[in-house]
């Protein structure tokens, strides 16, 4: 599939939660490789398969709490490293928070810690927009609200996207600065001809 990906589509990274997410209510034109369970060293192996982050408009990543879940915490900081490096370097990057859960083998703050590697390294990366989903998935005290959560504690409900997506496009916006619908060159053109 990634060979027939037109240029300037939206490209979605990440695990399950990413898979759930209905990326099109996002950018017209996206491309979802969200894959349940993916941790960041199983994207890492996939990213050189996917050839169309090159030709992307902005690719969206969500990944990391597979790694805590999955006791892979240590060198979880070098593996976020490793992805952006393998990113293109010139194509926006929104960049979301590791999402608060609702699990007795995940701690709160080892998430907090891990959304401070990802928000610096965002920061120093030309183009990238970090989202930070505690501010709208958790209440003061970091707990997940449970409307927007099913009752796993971990995927989000259909208010949970709800609250993303309004965020995300939000974020788009801003990454692209011109908040106007970006539409492949080859679908513009076809467009145009009235095809």
């Amino acid at each position: 599939m990634d060979e027939s990906v037109p240029e300037g589509a939206t490209i979605f990274l990440g695990d399950s939660i990413t898979q759930g997410l209905a990326t099109a209510a996002i950018a017209p034109f996206s491309i979802n490789y969200g894959i349940g369970s993916e941790n960041t060293a199983q994207l890492i192996d996939a990213l050189p398969i996917y050839k169309s982050l090159s030709r992307a408009n902005a690719i969206v990543l969500a990944i990391g709490i597979n790694d805590l879940g999955q006791g892979m915490k240590v060198g979880l900081n070098d593996r976020y490293q490793k992805v952006l490096e393998s990113l293109p370097a010139d194509v926006p990057l929104i960049w979301n928070a590791v999402m608060p859960v609702k699990l007795e083998d995940i701690a709160l703050a080892d998430i907090a810690a891990t959304n401070k590697v990802i928000q610096t390294l965002c920061e120093k990366k030309v183009n990238c927009a970090y989202v930070d989903t505690w501010q709208f998935l958790s209440d003061k005290n970091g707990h997940v609200i449970s409307d927007f959560f099913l009752d796993d504690g971990v995927h989000l409900s259909p208010k949970g996207y709800s609250a993303w997506i309004a965020e995300l496009r939000q974020t788009m916006k801003v990454v692209r600065a011109d908040a106007q619908p970006i539409i492949p060159p080859d679908l513009a053109h076809k467009a145009a001809q009235g095809r």
